[in-house]
């Protein structure tokens, strides 16, 4: 799949809406074996200044040598500002490949993952990939 075709499906899922709860974006990662125990997130919620926190934390990670994701939205101008791994956005390729093999774990899921939770899962898979770390989604049957 090329990446304005990824783009394109990602943005078709904008018609699922958004969903409460945790329970669909739980089962994603848990099932992509997205989430290695060993992950450290930082998770900045609130009302304001998150971008703000996000890229001041990125930038003190990157400055203390590091290596950092950081996943933000909305974007600006390109999805791909919302996926940077040590300061650079993901690459097309990467994206494109990610969403290819998220949208065959979910081709049959219901309820659909919502354009937020798969972004998010996207953003996982291809923090430890951009870093360089040796970590590989499960396959659906947990191998």
């Amino acid at each position: 799949m090329q990446y304005r075709e990824a783009i394109d499906w990602l943005y078709g899922t904008q018609l699922f809406g958004i969903k409460l709860g945790l329970d669909n974006v739980a089962r994603l990662l848990r099932e992509s074996g997205l989430l290695p125990p060993a992950a450290r997130i930082a998770h900045v919620a609130g009302t304001n200044g998150k971008g703000s926190i996000c890229a001041m934390l990125d930038a003190i990670c990157r400055q203390a040598g590091v290596k950092a994701g950081l996943f933000t939205s909305p974007h600006l101008i390109s999805f791909r500002e919302r996926i940077r791994v040590d300061g650079e956005m993901i690459p097309e390729g990467d994206a494109a490949a990610g969403l290819a093999l998220i949208r065959d774990r979910i081709a049959d899921w219901d309820p659909h993952p919502t354009f937020f939770e798969i972004a998010l899962a996207l953003a996982l898979l291809a923090f430890p990939a951009r870093r360089g770390a040796s970590h590989h989604p499960r396959n659906r049957d947990g191998r």
